[in-house]
């Protein structure tokens, strides 16, 4: 019988981070299938709750100083390269996933140092192609895109660059839908805001950051809230970075929006919250395939969004939301408009989406490709 295959996983985020969930996923299905994972990932405070859920799945930790601000980790992270090369040969890795780009540079460094083969998943696009260079995405074994127009966009950037044999496949995002409506639980959302039944309300889920453009997102509750003062607009998620609340707050303030735009902060689960919406805004263009899109189509809520790669695959315009000029919030306000004054559309591009969430995001179909991928990569050759 042969040997599990042991798989380390890199990540630039935090255990609480909404954004390490599809991590989570990928380490309770192949630990129950047999790998061995273990995930290194930068230091931060921990709680009892999510211990406890780590050592349930059997999975070791091991907290390491990868910095998200640095595209380069050398120099002051060569302590860190030592220490996961010792990681890599102490503990017989076979294969190391890096879970986002940022930590592409670790797996190439490790694979130059250990000989052991690695991943790196893709989950936006950059806009010049230094970028891709500086994190080393061309010198990856393997690169996994989001979409396909991701791919393309990768393979545009890269060019002739790109190690030979490099290996390149599309992984769709993948979410338990089941699962995560089971998380609804009985949370009554709207009381808690102090919303009336009825209540538009539009959610924003993810990190305020200044990736999320929530200043785009406040001139279109802006635009919006002139039409429709009863409508309200909900972001939900953690501040990423120091004062970001606070620049929120202020521009909120700035705008006449303090009634109108609530933060609810990080929460156990944004399922509640996801349920109780009538429709996801998303401005950031910089995002692939954001993870709040499969939440909001779990619940059969629609969809406004930009046309960018990734997000114009992701949201079928027309069929399962909107899709509008980046940065535009005129066409924004305008979508979301529209969307709040048919709740016969809403409810049908939202029957739309979980249709197609479970058709093509489902995590029963995007794991065993990842699954197929790393017994390839790992054991070339291995029958």
């Amino acid at each position: 019988m042969p040997a599990p295959i042991r798989v380390l996983y890199l990540t630039t985020r935090g255990l609480r981070s909404s954004s390490s969930q599809p991590l989570w996923l990928c380490v309770r299905r192949f630990s129950a299938d047999g790998f061995r994972c273990q995930v290194a990932l930068r230091e931060e405070p921990d709680s009892e709750r999510t211990r406890g859920r780590v050592a349930s799945m059997g999975v070791e930790l091991h907290r390491v100083q990868m910095s998200r601000s640095r595209l380069w980790p050398f120099g002051g992270r060569r302590a860190t390269l030592r220490r996961l090369a010792r990681i890599v040969r102490d503990q017989r890795i076979d294969l190391v996933h890096a879970f986002q780009a940022k930590a592409a540079p670790f797996a190439v460094a490790l694979t130059r140092a250990t000989g052991v083969r690695h991943v790196v998943q893709l989950r936006g696009a950059y806009p010049r192609r230094s970028l891709y260079a500086r994190l080393l995405l061309h010198r990856a074994n393997v690169v996994l895109a989001p979409s396909e127009s991701l791919l393309r966009l990768y393979e545009e950037m890269v060019g002739r660059a790109a190690r030979p044999g490099q290996r390149r496949a599309i992984l769709p995002p993948a979410i338990d839908v089941e699962g995560f409506r089971k998380l609804k639980g009985s949370l009554d959302v709207r009381s808690e805001l102090g919303m009336a039944p009825g209540q538009p309300l539009v959610g924003l889920l993810g990190p305020l950051s200044p990736a999320s453009n929530h200043r785009l997102a406040l001139e279109v509750a802006r635009r919006v809230h002139a039409e429709r003062p009863e409508a309200r607009f909900l972001f939900l998620g953690r501040p990423a970075g120091a004062g970001a609340l606070e620049r929120f707050s202020a521009d909120r303030a700035r705008m006449g929006l303090r009634d109108v735009c609530m933060v609810a902060g990080p929460r156990p689960s944004s399922a509640p919250y996801a349920a109780a919406m009538d429709l996801l805004l998303h401005t950031s263009a910089r995002e692939a395939h954001p993870g709040c899109f499969n939440k909001a189509m779990a619940f059969a809520k629609p969809i406004v969004a930009s046309r960018v790669p990734g997000q114009q695959e992701a949201v079928e315009h027309g069929a399962t939301g909107l899709l509008c000029s980046p940065g535009d919030a005129v066409e924004m306000a305008t979508a979301v408009s529209s969307l709040l004054d048919s709740p016969d559309l809403r409810r049908l591009m939202g029957g739309a989406g979980k249709r197609r969430v479970q058709r093509l995001y489902s995590s029963d179909r995007s794991l065993p490709i990842l699954e197929t991928l790393y017994r390839e990569v790992a054991r070339p050759g291995a029958s």
